[in-house]
């Protein structure tokens, strides 16, 4: 274990970290403040980094920072360089490579969910933060392009129930969810990300004993949350880690409906 200690105070790391999520939000230019930060935060430790895997246990403030897009010298972001994940916890690490829930009858089975409603308008992103739900044109698209990749070639549902969700989550190796999200930072227990008829909330699906190797929450800002001293962010994300998910891909912000459904078909 090699221990690097930062020369930048941490008011002023915070303070960039912040200014850097603001200009992606605003679609502004970041390539400066990206690479002052990976400046600070990465090239003390680049002599330390000889592998194309890079675990990321970021805290505090961190944990809004997409580590990814952050620039070296030569204009090349780490996404470029690692291939890059996130954990939340050493020790978590370590319990999972240790802990063997291989399930062969079970492995590969994928449940996709989508979002949709029966009405004009229709939404551009997939958040919810002005209280309204719109339609989303290319949730489903998204759901099914990716069943076809994996080869799952029979007709499913993807307009499911709360009730069909809880219901049926826990047999899954592959979650896949399409949809609208809404954290809720007051609290954050009522987190929730959409379906068919209503919401189920992050203390709903930590209720569950889930036992899929990979839950995609492809909606906005899933990975963002409220942030306590010791225990990290509580996200969407973590809800469905603490059910006993393996892996989660989410996102940091507010995404576009039509763009998501084409980045996840590539994923």
């Amino acid at each position: 274990v090699k221990i690097t200690k930062l020369n930048t105070p941490r008011n002023e790391v915070q303070s960039l970290v912040e200014k850097l999520r603001e200009q992606i939000n605003e679609r502004m230019e970041y390539e400066e403040v990206s690479n002052q930060l990976y400046d600070i935060l990465l090239k003390p430790i680049e002599q330390f980094t000889d592998k194309k895997k890079l675990i990321i246990v970021p805290d505090n403030f961190l944990l809004s920072l997409p580590f990814e897009v952050l620039l070296d010298n030569l204009g090349r972001h780490l996404l470029e360089k690692y291939i890059v994940n996130y954990q939340h916890s050493f020790q978590l690490m370590k319990l999972l490579e240790d802990e063997n829930i291989e399930n062969d009858e079970e492995k590969g089975k994928f449940l996709g969910v989508s979002f949709s409603k029966d009405i004009y308008q229709i939404a551009e992103t997939r958040t919810c933060s002005d209280g309204k739900l719109s339609k989303l044109v290319c949730s489903k698209m998204e759901v099914d392009d990716i069943r076809k990749i994996i080869g799952l070639n029979n007709v499913q549902e993807t307009y499911i129930t709360k009730e069909e969700f809880l219901g049926s989550a826990e047999r899954y190796k592959i979650l896949h969810i399409s949809s609208h999200a809404c954290p809720d930072i007051e609290d954050p227990e009522l987190s929730r990300i959409y379906l068919k008829d209503s919401y189920v909330t992050n203390q709903e699906v930590e209720g569950l004993d889930l036992q899929a190797d990979l839950a995609v929450l492809s909606a906005c800002e899933t990975g963002f949350g409220k942030i306590y001293k010791g225990e990290g962010a509580m996200t969407i994300s973590k809800s469905f880690f603490q059910a006993g998910v393996s892996s989660t891909v989410v996102s940091l912000w507010k995404v576009d409906d039509c763009s998501t459904s084409d980045l996840m078909s590539r994923f």
